[in-house]
C-alpha cells in the first residue's frame, strides 16, 4: 500500500464563529471561502476541544498525550517536551517520511526540546509566540537590555541558527516564506520518491494581526492579512502524489477542524449582482455552501489537487 502524504495546517487563535462554513465569514467582516470549500466538499466536525493556551494543544497534537502526563501545562518558559515523548512525526519519521515543520513550534526551544530533537527533519519558524514581533519597536523594550527574538532555522537534531530578528516587518510577510519553504519541500520529496509530512503553521491570526505587503484587496476591503484566504498550496507534490490535507485550530475555545477535499471539475461560480433598481428575487446563496468571492474577485486560490475526503479532530486527544 502506498503512504499517503500528510500536509497538516495549524492555525493560531481561530473561533467557531470566525469561519463562513459556521455563521461567522462575511458577517463579520472577513470572507473565508477557502476554508467553507474544505468544508462543504469534505466533513465538518462540529465538536473540537482544546486547552487555553499554545505548549498544551500542541503537545497534544505531536504525542498524543494529555499536558498533564506530558508536563506541558503552560506556556511559561521551561516548559516543552522531554526526550522520551514520542511524536506523531517521530513514528512518520520512522516509517520513512521526510518531515518538516514551518511556523511556531512552542514544545520547547532548549537543546533536546528543538523539533528536529522530535521526528522533524527541517524546521523554520519561531519557538514560542509571535508577540515578540512587538518588542523591537516598543519604547519600553528599548531601554532595556534585552534581546530580541529570532526566526529560527534548524536542519537536524541539536542544530539551531538564528536568521533575523522578529519584528513587525518580518512578521507581515513570513507566512509567504513558509509557503516557498512548503512547496520546495513538498516538490524534492516528490522527486526522492518519497512521503512527506508537511506542518504548516499560520501566523497571521495571530496578534499582530498585520496585512501582508502583497495583498491585493481594494482600498474598500476590510484590511485583514490575506492568509485569511488561501489554501494548500499548489505543487508539483499534490499533482503527482496522494495527498491529504488536514486543517486544524488552536483558540482559547472551543473549535471545529476541516479538510480539503477533491474539488469539482469546473470552478465555482457566483451570483450576479442585480440590476440597479431591480428587485431582488431571492436570497443570496451563503457562504455555508458554496465558496463566495472575494473582494479582489471570485476566488481563484482554492485547492487543485488534494485527493482524499478526510478529517481530522486535534486538540486534546482523548
Amino acid at each position: 500500500m502506498s503512504r499517503p502524504n500528510l500536509l497538516f495546517f495549524h492555525v493560531d487563535n481561530i473561533s467557531t464563529g470566525d469561519f463562513g462554513c459556521y455563521g461567522g465569514g462575511i458577517t463579520i467582516g472577513a470572507q473565508t471561502p477557502n476554508v467553507d470549500r474544505f468544508a462543504a466538499e469534505g466533513l465538518k466536525l462540529t465538536s473540537y476541544n482544546v486547552e487555553a493556551q499554545c505548549t498544551p494543544t500542541r503537545s497534544a497534537l505531536m504525542t498524543g498525550r494529555h499536558s498533564v502526563r506530558t508536563g506541558c501545562t503552560s506556556v511559561m518558559p521551561g516548559n516543552g517536551l522531554v526526550a522520551w515523548e514520542v511524536t506523531i512525526a517521530q513514528l512518520l519519521q520512522d516509517a520513512g517520511y521526510r518531515n518538516a515543520i514551518l511556523g511556531k513550534w512552542h514544545c520547547g526551544k532548549e537543546e533536546g526540546r528543538y523539533a528536529t530533537d522530535h521526528g522533524f527533519d527541517y524546521w523554520y519558524g519561531i519557538g514560542d509566540t509571535w508577540d515578540v514581533a512587538m518588542w523591537p519597536d516598543d519604547k519600553f523594550f528599548q531601554r532595556t537590555d534585552f534581546e530580541p527574538e529570532y526566526v529560527l532555522e534548524s536542519t537536524g537534531p541539536g542544530h539551531l541558527e538564528q536568521i533575523k530578528v522578529i519584528d513587525r516587518d518580518v512578521r507581515r510577510d513570513i507566512d509567504v516564506e513558509f509557503m516557498d519553504k512548503a512547496e520546495a519541500w513538498m516538490s524534492d520529496a516528490v522527486e526522492a520518491d518519497e512521503p512527506f509530512f508537511v506542518y504548516f503553521n499560520h501566523s497571521n491570526m495571530h496578534f499582530p494581526t498585520l496585512p501582508g505587503r502583497s495583498s491585493t484587496a481594494p482600498p474598500t476591503a476590510a484590511p485583514w492579512p490575506t492568509a485569511s484566504r488561501w489554501s494548500m498550496p499548489t505543487s508539483s507534490a499534490c499533482s503527482t502524489t496522494s495527498t491529504t490535507s488536514v486543517s486544524a485550530t488552536t483558540p482559547s475555545w472551543c473549535s471545529p477542524a476541516t479538510t480539503a477535499a477533491t474539488p469539482p471539475s469546473t470552478p465555482p461560480t457566483t451570483r450576479a449582482p442585480p440590476a440597479p433598481g431591480a428587485a431582488a428575487t431571492s436570497r443570496p446563496t451563503r457562504a455555508t455552501t458554496a465558496p463566495s468571492a472575494s473582494p479582489s474577485g471570485p476566488d481563484t486560490s482554492a485547492p487543485e489537487h488534494p485527493t482524499r475526503c478526510s478529517t481530522s479532530s486535534t486538540g486534546i486527544p482523548h
